[in-house]
């Protein structure tokens, strides 16, 4: 497969979208958050690309966020109640530390080869925060990944 530098995007579909809020040492903090769930036979043929994770914290003076065991989990099952990990999960630790307390931005990516996945799957991660005062976050995430031909539907 040839991509069309100027059209990238036609091969790319972005699923199994989530997000999260959370108070440090309260609601959402150190708690896993899901996205939708993805029939992989309702794509094209998805193959790989990557997980991504965005969003911003308003951390105290040193005091970080970490998004801990970014995976994909999958299954037989359409609810996933048979759920296992894809693959081993990974922990971003430190992605953002305030230097004198401040709202922090941020972005990470992960790749990921989805040859092998089971029929159904989905996005999830811990967001943690290592404050245990009035640091808060909001997230964004998902996965852009690559089908077999494009344009890709939406």
């Amino acid at each position: 497969m040839q991509i069309n530098d100027k059209d990238a995007g036609a091969y790319l579909k972005v699923v199994s979208g989530g997000g999260a809020r959370g108070v440090a040492a309260g609601t959402g903090d150190n708690t896993e958050t899901v996205g939708d769930i993805v029939d992989q036979l309702a794509h094209e043929n998805l193959r790989s690309g990557l997980i991504f994770v965005a969003g911003s914290a308003v951390l105290a003076d040193t005091k970080s966020i970490s998004i801990k065991s970014l995976k994909i989990e999958h299954g037989d099952a359409s609810n996933l109640s048979d759920k296992a990990d894809f693959f081993t999960a990974v922990d971003f630790d430190d992605v953002k530390v305030s230097s004198g307390g401040s709202t922090e931005i941020f972005a990470i990516k992960l790749n990921i080869d989805l040859w092998g996945v089971k029929r159904y799957w989905r996005v999830s991660c811990i967001p943690d925060l290592d404050a245990t005062g009035t640091d808060t976050f909001e997230i964004g995430f998902g996965v852009a990944a690559i089908g077999d031909s494009a344009p890709l539907t939406t």
